[in-house]
Formats: C-alpha cells, sequence, structure tokens
C-alpha cells in the first residue's frame, strides 16, 4: 500500500502578517471584502472606512448589495472585549446597520454568547455575526486566510440562500427626489407604524435606483412544495392587507407633500418567492 507524506498544519501569529491593526488590517479587508461576503453568503460592496458615528469612528462601512442593508464590520487582532462590544451596538443604531460582523483572532464565550442574545431580541431586525480569523500554514508554504463563523442569526443557514419572499410598498414618483423625501417622511413615524404591523420594516432607499420601497420578507423559494407555495400566498396576502391597514390613512398625506395627486403611484405589492 502506497504512503503519503503530509505536511504539518501550523497556525502563524496575525501580527506576523499585520502589524498593526488600522493600517494594515483593516485595508486587507477592505481589499478582501469579498472573502467575508463568501463565508457569510452576503454580496458585499465597501461603502467607505472610518465612518463617523458620533465620537467615534466604525473601520468599515459596506453594504449588503442582495438586500441594500447597511453592514457595520469592525475588526480585531486581538480576541474580543467589552469596549468593542458597546462600539458594535452604538455602530448598529447610529448607522441604522442591518448587518454587524464583529472579526477577531479569538471570540471570547462571553461575547459570543452576547451576539446570541442580539440576535435573539424581539423583534431584532439587525444581524449580527462573530467571525473568527486564523492564518494557517503548511510547512514551509505561503500563510492562508481562514475564516470561521462562530456566531450567527439563528435563521441564518436559511437566509444565506438568498431565497425569499417580499411584500412591499413600492413608491415611485417618476424623480428620484420625490421617493426619497417619501419615505424618510414616512420613516420619522417609523415606530409609531411597525408597531401596529406587528413586526420590524426594512425601510430600503434603493441607492443607485429612482424608487424607494418599504418590505418584509421571509425564506421562501418556487423550488419548494405545492404546500409551501400556498403557505407563501397566504403571508403575502395577510402582509398586504396590514400594509392597506397601517398605511392606507398615512400615504394621502405623504403623497401631497411630494406631488399633486400621487397616490396612485404609491403601489403596495407583492414577490413571488424568489431571489431577491
Amino acid at each position: 500500500m502506497s504512503t503519503f507524506e503530509l505536511g504539518k498544519l501550523l497556525r502563524v501569529d496575525l501580527r506576523d502578517v499585520w502589524k498593526h491593526e488600522a493600517i494594515d488590517f483593516t485595508p486587507w479587508l477592505v481589499e478582501h471584502i469579498d472573502l467575508i461576503g463568501e463565508v457569510l453568503g452576503l454580496d458585499l460592496e465597501v461603502v467607505g472606512r472610518e465612518q463617523a458615528v458620533g465620537d467615534f469612528a466604525v473601520d468599515i462601512l459596506a453594504r449588503d448589495l442582495g438586500r441594500n442593508k447597511r453592514v457595520v464590520i469592525e475588526n480585531q487582532l486581538e480576541e474580543t472585549d467589552h469596549a468593542h462590544l458597546g462600539q458594535l451596538i452604538t455602530y448598529a443604531a447610529g448607522l441604522e446597520a442591518g448587518v454587524v460582523v464583529w472579526v477577531s483572532r479569538n471570540v471570547r464565550e462571553e461575547h459570543r454568547q452576547a451576539l446570541d442574545w442580539l440576535n435573539r431580541g424581539d423583534g431584532a431586525s439587525t444581524e449580527y455575526f462573530g467571525v473568527v480569523v486564523e492564518l494557517l500554514q503548511i510547512d514551509g508554504s505561503k500563510p492562508a486566510v481562514n475564516l470561521r463563523v462562530v456566531a450567527s442569526p439563528n435563521n441564518w443557514s436559511r437566509r444565506s440562500i438568498r431565497s425569499e419572499v417580499r411584500a412591499e410598498i413600492y413608491i415611485d414618483f417618476g424623480q428620484r427626489s420625490q421617493n426619497v423625501d417619501a419615505l424618510d417622511a414616512l420613516c420619522a413615524n417609523r415606530l409609531a407604524l411597525e408597531r401596529p404591523f406587528g413586526e420590524p420594516l426594512e425601510w430600503e432607499r434603493l441607492e443607485g435606483k429612482r424608487a424607494c420601497r418599504i418590505a418584509v420578507y421571509r425564506p421562501g423559494a418556487i423550488e419548494d412544495s405545492t404546500a409551501s407555495l400556498d403557505e407563501y400566498h397566504q403571508w403575502a396576502v395577510d402582509h398586504l392587507l396590514r400594509f392597506k391597514r397601517v398605511f392606507g390613512p398615512e400615504l394621502p398625506a405623504t403623497a401631497a407633500r411630494v406631488r399633486e395627486s400621487p397616490e396612485q403611484n404609491v403601489i403596495v405589492t407583492s414577490e413571488s418567492p424568489t431571489s431577491r
């Protein structure tokens, strides 16, 4: 029987490659944002570095292109600590982030539990991820980066498939500025509208597009069983009726602010089970 000579797997200290967190590690993550996107199942695009949030600055601000959500990324060459946990929550609130990613050489158990607790929060609309970064080497090879997800939302395995059903209010008055004004006017009463609606909503400016929308999502795909498709249909009808009940009284006044007789341009609709 033939035998193979196997190499020895070694761990390389992160600071052997990245001497300084802000000067070396953060720029590397920006240039390789696709690696984080791949491990999380997200299509990420960097928006900027050191985005100001009050007196603080988030390491990396990105966007999940598939769902048009802001993504806050905080990175550490050392293990996680309480200070960065507080900063992450502050950034998520200040930037209204839909996704928060904490990248570190080691996620302490108490911080992993904190991320899990945040993901379980009642009505939580922000997804929190803990990602461990490692450098691995076989014998004398070049170090290779390995990213491991150690904390994630409860439904992440399904969400990463990126197939969902959507019910929405689609806002299009013909001009981008009018659509943003209408969305902002409604968003000013966000809590008062989400409370009777019964769940958090996605308030989507749809950067790079003319229209805006207010939407709610659930996992689902057209490949699912007939019984599931019937369930998706009932879900869509229920949520469209909720949109009509909650937003119906608000739409005429909002529409009047941006255009004469525009109510017919604010459309309540749903999307069949497919990828966004």
